[in-house]
């Protein structure tokens, strides 16, 4: 393993620090565009995790801590209104999954559009190249910090 020396290290933390800020800054974007649909904070932390995949009512329900019950009236106003969709299992039709509902999609697409927008139209124009190599550089920084955190489980 190499050493590295405070400079490095200060560095590094600075660069982790400003990916917390832009994705702290992006997520509160998103939050304030759901709030002028009136979802409570519940609600749009049920979206945010279903957003990464579809779950079942009780493992939802302990992700985000809340009770079971509580989740289905939640769960419930979201159907109503579109957000998310109940899904039966193919295999075991007594297992029900939650998963996002076409309105929750067509909003994360606008979204995504509006950042694209942004993003084309800013003062920071850099080449492809520049974002394919940031990409590839976060990409790895995951996969380090994923394997580190595997490690302190």
């Amino acid at each position: 393993m190499q050493n590295i020396d405070e400079k490095d290290l200060d560095i590094r933390a600075k660069v982790i620090s400003q990916i917390f800020t832009i994705h702290k800054n992006i997520i509160s974007s998103a939050v304030r565009v759901m709030e002028k649909d009136s979802l409570s904070k519940t609600e749009i932390m049920i979206l945010f995790m279903l957003k990464k995949h579809e779950y079942k009512a009780t493992d939802l329900a302990k992700e985000i801590g809340i009770s079971a019950s509580t989740l289905t009236g939640v769960v419930d106003r979201l159907v109503e209104r579109g957000y998310v969709e109940r899904v039966r299992d193919e295999k075991d039709r007594r297992i029900v999954f939650i998963k996002l509902g076409k309105l929750a999609m067509e909003k994360a697409k606008m979204t995504h559009e509006k950042l694209l927008d942004v993003m084309k139209n800013s003062e920071i124009l850099l080449p492809e190249k520049w974002w394919t190599d940031l990409s590839e550089n976060l990409e790895s920084l995951r996969q380090v910090l994923e394997e580190k955190s595997k490690e302190l489980r």
